[in-house]
């Protein structure tokens, strides 16, 4: 079977930016073994199955490492690639079945872009004795933080209390990965007129050490910055190596839309037939 992969960045801020994400379509469904090992001989930061159900797609995200229920930023790029490639007409929304429930996605009015839309989420409060051992874990004093709080997938957020904070900040990873958490995201206000907060996000159990560009975790974040900021409409910026930016807009009290760059980059045939077989 001729197997085509795809290299798309997600949520781009400038060429070389964004979130580097394997794109795999799939004729028929395939083991998760082996596509767990396709996704880590790929190295990207997540890779993304999709298969075409006729009714929509269903897609399977997998890390370096382990399968993860959702990637926002897998999902944009998939999204980008069915339209570039014409597997579905301009003016037909796509959606995706995932783990976590629907994802919908469609072309933007100027057909330049995509939205997506997803549901929401709330945070919960972080107790004090979890918020102190993270502080640690970045080596914070307790002014350094204006609130904590934990996503309903288990990761920990810290809101600093200034943009330098969050540029200088080191997370102790081997302290990080041994916690009983699936990662830490950091943010701050922005003190920009082009950008609404900031953030960084670490995900060492998943084989991240940080991310380039998240996605998934302003499901919740953006409820929250869009109360804390009287908008509905917000830009966020990633603070990665590769950096990125996210527009989002708070369609209504449960669901967040989606938007931001893309492009391929590459597009590659798996040459031996035994790894998709």
């Amino acid at each position: 079977m001729t197997q085509k992969v795809f290299l798309v960045d997600a949520f781009m801020d400038g060429p070389y930016s964004g979130a580097p994400t394997a794109v795999v379509f799939l004729n028929e469904p395939v083991e998760k073994l082996k596509m767990s090992s396709l996704a880590s001989e790929l190295g990207c930061q997540e890779t993304v199955f999709l298969l075409d159900t006729h009714g929509g797609f269903l897609l399977r995200f997998f890390s370096l490492v382990q399968e993860v229920p959702l990637s926002i930023h897998s999902c944009l790029a998939a999204a980008h690639l069915i339209y570039e490639l014409a597997t579905r007409p301009p003016d037909n929304p796509i959606k995706f079945h995932t783990q976590e429930g629907e994802i919908s996605a469609s072309l933007a009015d100027d057909q330049k872009g995509i939205n997506l839309i997803a549901a929401s989420q709330l945070l919960a409060k972080l107790d004090q004795a979890r918020l102190e051992q993270f502080r640690d874990i970045l080596g914070l004093k307790p002014n350094d933080v204006a609130w904590a709080a934990l996503t309903p997938q288990k990761v920990i957020v810290l809101c600093l209390e200034s943009l330098e904070l969050l540029k200088n900040a080191r997370v102790k990873l081997d302290e990080l990965i041994n916690a009983p958490v699936q990662g830490l995201a950091i943010t701050s206000a922005s003190p920009q007129s082009d950008c609404d907060y900031f953030i960084r996000a670490f995900l060492p159990i998943l084989g991240i050490p940080e991310e380039q560009v998240s996605g998934n975790i302003h499901r919740s974040l953006a409820p929250q910055w869009g109360r804390l900021l009287q908008k509905k409409s917000l830009v966020c910026r990633q603070l990665s190596r590769r950096g990125g930016r996210v527009n989002l807009d708070l369609v209504n009290p449960n669901q967040v839309a989606f938007s931001g760059r893309t492009k391929t980059v590459l597009k590659a045939i798996i040459l031996s037939d035994d790894y998709m077989d």
